[in-house]
């Protein structure tokens, strides 16, 4: 009878699961971390609006207009498509996916993922590709790591340039090596309730391209403040428990891209700095994995893949950081 008994609690409790768990405990430990630190957070929410102000709108939202008029140009959309054919042959996409990764390495995020996600809409582009092309084509724009890493970090342009092909490189490589996965592990057929593509009037495309765009750059927004009110309450807590400085940085480089590497670039060894601050431009932060999940939600069915290439994307970087960037 004991036994039972014990067999049938095991069983309610898996009933909940390990990740419900955790994100139960999280929600409480946060919960607590704002009521105990909210003037620590709401300083860092204010600096969160002065970046969103000065640095994320002003940098994304024009080619957030762009990529979506692109997208609804054929003639543009083919000349990508043509550009991008060697991408289309390495990273095994079709070659409207291919013109997103173009996209999303030539613009930054959340640029390719919102070009990918209207492709999937308007019946342009396979939906089960559309993990790979997030993994492929999510990264910084060059005008961060030349303004925010080169010049502010690292005081030279030239090695914010190098870590923009460090993160292309590995991109590509780890890109590569997922699109050598058996296709029938990975749904590539077409999404069967989507519309096929048509050319819409000039001036419709420009309106739908800004009202997108300005809903796609309030949730990039939204993500941006509330990470900065978690980072806040977090360095107050960190700071009261005497966490190293080394293990906050990395902390920060996992959720948030900007305020990680400026912990990263604080640290006193260059060789950990370095690395820190590759992990965070090739990972990304998980600020930003949410963005373009949110923005790309309802356009694929699971993010497995992508979550485990920007992870190895992360670490490829941070090791080929720490040795050529030190």
């Amino acid at each position: 009878m004991t036994a039972n008994r014990s067999i049938r609690k095991r069983k309610k409790l898996s009933g909940i699961g390990f990740g419900e768990g955790c994100y139960a405990f999280l929600l409480l430990f946060f919960l607590c971390l704002f009521c105990k630190n909210g003037r620590y957070a709401a300083d860092e929410m204010r600096e969160g609006l002065l970046i969103c102000a000065q640095s994320v709108i002003p940098s994304l939202f024009p080619f957030m207009v762009l990529s979506g008029m692109i997208l609804a140009s054929p003639v543009l959309t083919n000349l990508l498509a043509r550009i991008a054919y060697p991408l289309q042959k390495w990273l095994n996409l079709s070659p409207t996916g291919a013109a997103a990764v173009c996209v999303g390495m030539g613009c930054g995020f959340p640029a390719g993922a919102v070009f990918a996600a209207n492709a999937v809409k308007d019946g342009r582009m396979p939906q089960g590709e559309m993990p790979r092309v997030l993994a492929a084509g999510s990264n910084p724009s060059p005008a961060f790591f030349i303004g925010i890493l080169g010049k502010e970090l690292f005081g030279d342009v030239r090695k914010g340039l190098l870590l923009y092909g460090i993160v292309l490189l590995s991109q590509l490589t780890v890109g590569g090596l997922f699109a050598r996965i058996p296709k029938n592990t990975v749904d590539s057929s077409p999404d069967p309730g989507a519309p096929s593509g048509t050319v819409r009037p000039i001036g419709s495309r420009f309106t739908t391209a800004v009202k997108d765009s300005a809903f796609g750059m309030l949730t990039v927004c939204a993500f941006v403040l509330f990470f900065s009110a978690c980072a806040g309450a977090s360095r107050a807590f960190f700071a009261a428990v005497g966490c190293p400085d080394s293990l906050q940085a990395a902390l920060f480089c996992l959720t948030e891209l900007t305020g990680g590497c400026f912990a990263a670039a604080k640290l006193p060894s260059p060789a950990i700095s370095s690395a820190l601050i590759a992990f965070a431009a090739g990972w990304s932060g998980l600020s930003v994995h949410f963005q373009l999940l949110t923005l790309t939600e309802g356009t694929t069915g699971s993010y497995h893949l992508y979550w485990q290439a920007k992870l190895a994307q992360g670490i490829l970087c941070a090791v080929v950081g720490a040795l050529v960037l030190k």
